[in-house]
């Protein structure tokens, strides 16, 4: 900006010296009438043009009358000179400066218009707004993007979601099948050799709650399942249990399942079929599943021992009454002799009835058929019939009854059986002569009804107690006498049948015991009374 004094004479020279563009504005107006004296500018502007008066031109330049503001030059100054600074505003139209005229009542105004004022600040506004659509198009760009990714994320999402549902119903699908097995059934990992999953009846056999099972060893669970055997030889089933489901574990996926037998000797035993199936799903490992097959396992046996008896046991008594009979029908046998063949026949018949009719009541026991509805009896209401079906044996019985009764709940043929077996073996390998010993009491500390059947006979070896249980055999003291085998085994069966139990107690030359246990029923009165010695020719 120029702050000029000149003569008017020169300010078309100075005018185009200024170089203030072809939009600029240069002219003199008088300071005191605010007449514009002469304007030069190429562009004409309204209120701005000689003989007009302006003072706002003088107001805007802030060069009114009454302002002090004012730049003296000397007279011969030259458009060479460096014109000093001059105050400078912004209007609607113009960007005006200005100064007095030394000497002369006159003012230079020099304007400049607002577009080559502000070029530059269109430039630096069309470089923002260029780098504002540049920086928007990025951003947009970058929305873009994380839509897509955000979208990306959302699918991936919901694949995840559904791949996991559908783990997770198959997960569930495979535990309602787990638990739908009626058998027992357990899983175990192959690598830590532990439990991962079991069915409400594996929890019933080994007696465990789910919080015991789960994450459990294959000894916890060996320990488990034999947990109500009873028998001598627990440890070294448990030990052989675990052994073969380690072996097992070892085993790869594309190995064939294994199956096997174990027995478990409860007061009514029990004989389970295990299946172990490998598994190669995570975690990998086996299936085990017991199945209860002691029905079906006591059938086989009953065939098979019901055929050995047929063949070995009728084949004696059907030998004799054959070859009586055709004595008979020959004419060879007397008169005389023929009441006592007689008698041989009826006996060999007996015998074999009795043997057809035990195999009969043990196959029911053994296979959990019953033989009728149980009642609640008093224990000792059982003597009158058992002496009625023992005359041969009733003269050597000792009866010790108590006077209070004996409440049990059965079936009171199966126990009159039972009995009947009991005393017929005292008599039959004991010595009846020396008597033989039948007491009957109620062990109310132990909830049970007791009796012992004891002989003063020669008695067994202690190894061989376990054995007088077992069908067919018989331990025969002295001589070859008549039997078949099934008579203890009759009596264990029909305790176990009514949930009790029956065991031996002998040594050689001590005779023979045999205890009977049997749960105590509480239904009963307690006030009935019967003698304490029953006359056993009753």
């Amino acid at each position: 900006m120029l702050v000029i004094s000149i003569d008017p004479a020169q300010l078309t020279e100075r005018y185009r010296k200024l170089n203030i563009g072809s939009n600029g504005l240069i002219a003199l107006v008088g300071t005191l009438d605010g007449v514009v004296r002469l304007v030069r500018s190429t562009n004409r502007i309204p209120g701005i043009e000689p003989g007009t008066i302006s003072p706002a031109l003088l107001n805007w330049a802030n060069l009114g009358a009454a302002s002090e503001k004012t730049v003296t030059a000397p007279p011969s100054a030259t458009a060479d000179a460096s014109p000093p600074a001059a105050q400078a505003f912004q209007t609607e139209a113009l960007l005006l400066s200005g100064t007095k005229v030394p000497r002369y009542p006159l003012a230079v105004v020099v304007g400049l218009s607002r577009d080559e004022q502000l070029a530059p600040y269109h430039l630096r506004k069309t470089v923002l707004i260029g780098a504002t659509l540049i920086l928007t198009l990025f951003a947009f760009i970058g929305e873009f993007r994380q839509a897509r990714l955000v979208r990306h994320a959302e699918e991936s999402d919901y694949q995840l979601s559904q791949a996991l549902r559908k783990v997770l119903a198959r997960e569930r699908r495979v535990a309602d099948l787990f638990r739908a097995i009626p058998d027992p059934a357990i899983a175990f990992a192959r690598d830590s050799h532990r439990v991962t999953g079991f069915n409400p009846p594996m929890l019933r056999l080994t007696r465990m709650d789910a919080t015991t099972i789960e994450g459990a060893d294959l000894d916890t669970f060996t320990r488990g399942v034999f947990a109500a055997d009873v028998s001598p030889d627990r440890d070294e089933r448990m030990a052989a249990l675990r052994g073969t489901l380690e072996d097992a574990l070892r085993l790869g996926p594309e190995d064939d399942a294994r199956c096997f037998d174990i027995q478990i000797d409860t007061p009514a035993p029990l004989v389970y079929e295990v299946r172990i199936e490998p598994m190669d799903d995570e975690p990998s490992g086996m299936l085990v599943l017991l199945r209860n097959i002691t029905a079906q396992h006591r059938l086989e046996r009953m065939t098979n021992d019901f055929a050995a008896t047929a063949a070995h046991e009728m084949r004696t008594p059907l030998a004799s009454i054959l070859g009586f009979s055709e004595l008979l029908a020959a004419g060879l046998i007397s008169e005389n002799e023929r009441p006592k063949i007689a008698e041989q026949i009826y006996r060999r018949a007996k015998s074999m009835s009795e043997l057809v009719n035990d195999l009969l009541t043990l196959t029911r026991l053994e296979t959990g058929k019953g033989g009728g509805q149980f009642t609640a009896f008093d224990l000792r209401t059982i003597i009158e019939p058992l002496l009625r079906q023992i005359p041969d044996a009733a003269p050597s019985l000792t009866l010790d009854i108590p006077p209070t009764p004996v409440p049990v709940m059965g079936n009171v043929f199966e126990l009159v059986t039972a009995l009947r077996n009991a005393v017929e073996n005292a008599f039959k390998y004991g010595a009846p002569e020396k008597g033989i010993a039948l007491r009957l009491w109620a062990d109310n500390e132990h909830g049970q009804a007791r009796l012992v059947v004891a002989d003063q006979g020669p008695g067994i070896a202690d190894d061989d107690i376990h054995r007088v249980f077992k069908r067919f055999v018989r331990l025969e003291a002295g001589g070859n006498l008549e039997g078949s085998g099934l008579g203890l085994p009759l009596v264990r069966g029909v305790l176990q049948h009514h949930k009790g139990w029956a065991w031996a107690e002998s040594a050689p030359g001590e005779g023979f015991k045999l205890h009977i246990a049997l749960p105590l029923y509480a239904g009963l009165p307690s006030s009935t009374t019967i003698p304490a010695s029953p006359d056993p020719a009753n």
